[in-house]
C-alpha cells in the first residue's frame, strides 16, 4: 500500500474513464464513509471535501483520489475509474498495476520502501497515459483534462458547505460556520484557488457578503 507521502507524488490530472460511475461510485462510498474514515481518505489524498465534492459532482477524478479512495474503502482502483464494473477489493498488485498503467512504475509502495527510503523523482512529465485493453491487446490512451465551468465551481461550494454543516451539528463541536481560519489552512492550494474564484463569481453578479469579502482581501493582500 501507499502511504502519504508516496500519493504526494501523483499528479491531480482527471483520469476518469466513465464520468457518471465515477460521480456515482465516489458519492456512494463518500456517503456510507464515517467521520474516521473521511478523514483518512482526505489525509492520504492531501485533499479537503471541497475536492471531493468536486469529484462527486463533475466525474473528474485523479490518481491521488482514486489510490486513497481505493486504499481507505477497499475496493479496485479500477472500479473507482469506471474502467471496471465490480468493486472487488484493493490489493498490492492491482494498485502497482493501475499506476504502471498511468506512467508511474517508478513509484513504489510503502511495504517496499522500508528497506530503502531513497525513492527516485518521476524523471519525466510526460502526461500520464492509461492502458484499455481492446481485443485482448493494451492499447495506451492520453487522458484530456475536462474543462471546469462556473456552474461546476459554485454546486461543488455548495455541496462541500453542506456537507461541513452536517458534519458540525453531528459533533456539535462548535456553531456551524462554512468556513473557519483552520479549514482555510487544511486546504490544498488548488482548493484555495477554487474558492476565491467562486467568491469573484458570486461578486461579479453581485452578492453583497461576497463584494464585502472581496475588498477585504484587496486590503490584505494589495496594501
Amino acid at each position: 500500500m501507499y502511504d502519504e507521502k508516496t500519493i504526494r507524488k501523483l499528479k491531480q490530472n482527471n483520469i476518469a474513464l466513465d464520468s457518471e460511475k465515477v460521480k456515482e461510485r465516489i458519492s456512494s462510498l463518500w456517503k456510507q464513509a464515517d467521520k474516521s474514515t473521511r478523514e483518512e481518505i482526505m489525509k492520504l489524498s492531501t485533499m479537503s471535501k471541497f475536492t471531493v465534492a468536486r469529484t462527486y459532482k463533475t466525474g473528474s477524478i485523479s490518481a491521488k483520489m482514486v489510490v486513497a479512495f481505493s486504499q481507505v474503502c477497499n475496493v479496485n482502483p479500477n472500479y473507482l475509474t469506471g474502467a471496471a464494473n465490480e468493486p472487488d477489493v484493493c490489493t498490492d498488485k492491482l494498485l502497482k498495476d493501475f499506476l504502471t498503467g498511468l506512467g508511474y512504475s517508478w513509484l513504489r509502495s510503502k511495504r517496499t520502501d522500508k528497506n530503502n527510503e531513497s525513492v527516485q523523482d518521476n524523471p519525466s512529465d510526460k502526461q500520464p497515459i492509461l492502458l484499455v485493453k481492446k481485443n485482448g491487446t493494451s492499447t495506451p490512451i492520453s487522458l484530456p483534462k475536462k474543462k471546469e465551468t462556473k456552474q461546476d465551481v459554485v454546486e461543488c461550494m455548495t455541496v462541500a458547505k453542506n456537507e461541513y454543516l452536517h458534519d458540525e451539528k453531528e459533533t456539535a463541536a462548535c456553531e456551524c460556520e462554512p468556513a473557519n481560519a483552520n479549514s482555510i489552512l487544511s486546504m490544498s492550494d488548488d482548493d484555495v484557488m477554487l474558492l476565491i474564484r467562486s467568491l469573484k463569481l458570486k461578486a461579479g453578479i453581485g452578492v453583497s457578503s461576497a463584494m464585502s469579502a472581496v475588498k477585504e482581501l484587496d486590503n490584505i493582500l494589495l496594501t
